[in-house]
């Protein structure tokens, strides 16, 4: 099982440089309806994401007027959800 860790953009770009991995995005929808971007990448221990949602040009200012710790807050638990579902998947027996 593979450990869910949020970075900083500043320190997901480090990570990659250190240690190339492949980018990909996965889409989210927020409680508030709201679908966003995460970038992240994956080694065999942890699952890294960049800590900064995106989402289309119409609805940033719904993004931003948001709290920032609750926002931050559900998208780790979204992620972290999402992380163990597809972990299930891959091995059924846990």
């Amino acid at each position: 099982m593979c450990t869910v860790v949020h970075l900083e953009p500043e320190d997901f770009a480090r990570e990659l440089v250190h240690n190339p991995k492949n980018v990909y995005a996965r889409t989210y929808v927020l409680d508030c309806g709201l679908a966003v971007v995460i970038y992240m990448c994956q080694d065999s221990h942890f699952l890294y994401y960049l800590d900064r949602p995106d989402c289309s040009k119409e609805k940033k200012d719904i993004l931003k007027s948001m709290n920032f710790y609750e926002l931050h807050a559900e998208i780790y638990r979204k992620v972290n959800l999402d992380n163990r579902l597809r972990e299930r998947q891959k091995n059924p027996s846990c």
